[in-house]
This record gives structure tokens, sequence and C-alpha cells, in this order.
């Protein structure tokens, strides 16, 4: 089939043509008559302003407080496991101490048992 050679049919386009009047000429009358401002009062409802509140942030909350101070008896400087309170030597750590915080004299040596004489 030959498309170039093909009649158009001036049917068609008058159809068309017909159709774009008749859309304009509807649009004019609506805006010529106020018919659009009536349609979009009818649709649009009407605006309410409210005031909102800026939300504010809690207060920080209060700080620790502070840790109670160290006294005497919280202390050992010298690490020898008695409180410097109680404590009157000064040891170094690992030594046996007794409860005043003094070195304790190691005990004595026991006496080797006599060996028998064989004679």
């Amino acid at each position: 089939m030959d498309y170039a050679r093909r009649q158009r049919d001036p049917g068609r386009h008058m159809l068309g043509i017909a159709f774009v009047i008749l859309v304009h000429g509807l649009v004019i009358y609506a805006l010529v008559t106020g018919l659009a401002r009536k349609a979009v009062e009818v649709i649009k409802k009407p605006i309410t302003a409210t005031i909102i509140e800026e939300i504010k942030a809690p207060p920080p909350p209060p700080p620790p407080p502070p840790p109670p101070a160290k006294t005497c008896a919280d202390l050992d400087d010298d690490g020898d496991g008695i409180n410097n309170c109680d404590d009157k030597c000064v040891t170094p750590s690992g030594e046996a101490v007794g409860p005043d915080g003094c070195p304790v004299p190691p005990p004595p040596e026991p006496e080797p048992a006599p060996k028998p004489f064989r004679g």
C-alpha cells in the first residue's frame, strides 16, 4: 500500500478542529462569566492559621556530686596493706608487717637437732 498516494480524509480533520474550537469556547465562556472563580471558591478550603510554639529543650541534668574526699583511713601510701592512720612505719610493699605497719621480725630459726655420735 502506497501511503504517499493515499487521499487524506478531510472529515477527520474537521472533527478535530471542531473539538478544539468547542473546548476553547467553553474556557473563554467560563472566564468571562466568572464560572471559573466560582468553581475555585467551591473547591478551596478555608485557610486556618495556628501559632505553633517553639519546642524548648529540657534543661540539662544537674552534674553528679563530687566524690567524697579521701581520708587517711582510705589511703595506703606505702602499699603495705595498713591504712595511713594506723601505719607507724614506712615499709616497702611485700614485706611482712604487723598491725601497726612496722616490720615483723622474722621468727628465729629452729636449732638443728644434734647428730648422734658415731664413734
